[in-house]
């Protein structure tokens, strides 16, 4: 992530918001297709898609900040439910590729920073969507902004709770997901957290 991304004007957040996804998109696709040419059954686990209606919210199919934390060794999660490493702070945006193919880990390089329940980000929430370390979905600026329109009304999240509606949901997602457009690039939780400071001296 750049400066651009959290302090440049509106249409500059924007545009950062955009380059960031297509990189994210970019690079684990490429890798998986060199995996697959190579022989090795790959699957790119990009941030936004592919998602699925669980339990009447949505969710992606593989947390990577979860991934990141455990096995990776590439940091811990934050009050705001977002990844803190210790070399770049809380300034980081992931993607994955998963594979068949045996691959040696590489030792973490330092260790992970511990989140000091400081609320910070909780307060600096604008929509309130930060609770205990658990963020409401349909609260988040940037969330929302993954979840077409007709899907925010109190009516049809009623509806997603149901097997058969959270299946149709899902298979609309993943086929129109990609055509919505990120407008809102709400930094605010990040900006507020003591990693992002330190991470930018």
């Amino acid at each position: 992530m750049t400066d651009r991304y959290f302090f440049g004007t509106p249409g500059e957040k924007r545009e950062e918001t955009k380059r960031l996804k297509e990189v994210l998109k970019s690079v684990p696709l490429a890798l998986k297709d060199r995996l697959e040419s190579e022989g090795s059954s790959s699957v790119a686990i990009l941030p936004s898609l592919p998602l699925k209606v669980e339990g009447g919210t949505v969710r992606g199919l593989l947390s990577l900040k979860h991934c990141a934390r455990g096995d990776a060794g590439l940091g811990t999660i934050g009050g705001n439910t977002l990844p803190i490493n210790p070399e770049f702070g809380n300034w980081l945006a992931l993607a994955a590729v998963i594979t068949e193919r045996e691959i040696k880990a590489s030792p973490p390089p330092l260790s992970p920073p511990e989140c000091t329940r400081c609320n910070q980000c909780v307060e600096a929430c604008p929509a309130g969507a930060i609770h205990e370390g658990f963020v409401t979905i349909m609260a988040c600026r940037n969330l929302m902004d993954y979840i077409p329109c007709p899907l925010l009304f109190p009516l049809v999240r009623h509806t997603l709770q149901r097997k058969k509606s959270a299946r149709i949901t899902t298979a609309f997602l993943n086929r129109f997901g990609s055509l919505v457009g990120n407008q809102v690039t709400c930094t605010a939780c990040i900006t507020a957290c003591p990693y992002f400071h330190k991470q930018r001296r």
